[in-house]
C-alpha cells in the first residue's frame, strides 16, 4: 500500500508496484504505460492477473478503493501485461488516470480473461 500525506502520484504507484513484483520478469514499456511485464511470468487468479491488489486509501485506512488485477493490468499483446496507470500531468484532480474504465461488471460478474488493448 502506498501512503502519502500529499497527492498520490503515478510514480508512487508505479514504484510500489515494481517493488512488489521485483521477481517478475519486466519487459520494455509500451506507450503510454510505464511498467510492463512478461505475461507468462504472471499467473492468473479469479480476479484477473496474479498481481498485488492496489489499495487507494481515501480519507482513512478504513476507507479505500481496492483494485484487483482484472482492472489494473492491460494486455497489450499475448506476451505483455502493463500496469494500466498513466501520468496525467500536474492537475490535482487528474494526477492519476486509469487507462480505460474500471468496469462495473467486474464487481457484478466473474472477471473476463485479460482484456487486450485495441
Amino acid at each position: 500500500m502506498v501512503k502519502s500525506d500529499s497527492v498520490l502520484t503515478c510514480m508512487a504507484v508505479l514504484g510500489a508496484f515494481a517493488t512488489a513484483l521485483s521477481k517478475v520478469k519486466r519487459v520494455a514499456p509500451v506507450a503510454p504505460f510505464g511498467l510492463c511485464f512478461d505475461a507468462k511470468s504472471i499467473g492468473s487468479t479469479r480476479v484477473g492477473p496474479g498481481v498485488p491488489a492496489i489499495d487507494l486509501v481515501l480519507q482513512s485506512e478504513s476507507v479505500y478503493w481496492r483494485i484487483f488485477g482484472a482492472n489494473s493490468m492491460v494486455a497489450v499483446s499475448d506476451n505483455v501485461l502493463c500496469l494500466g496507470f498513466v501520468d496525467a500531468g500536474t492537475n490535482l484532480i487528474t494526477s492519476i488516470a486509469r487507462n480505460g474504465e474500471v468496469r462495473l461488471s467486474a464487481y457484478l460478474h466473474p472477471p473476463p480473461s485479460y482484456q487486450k488493448v485495441k
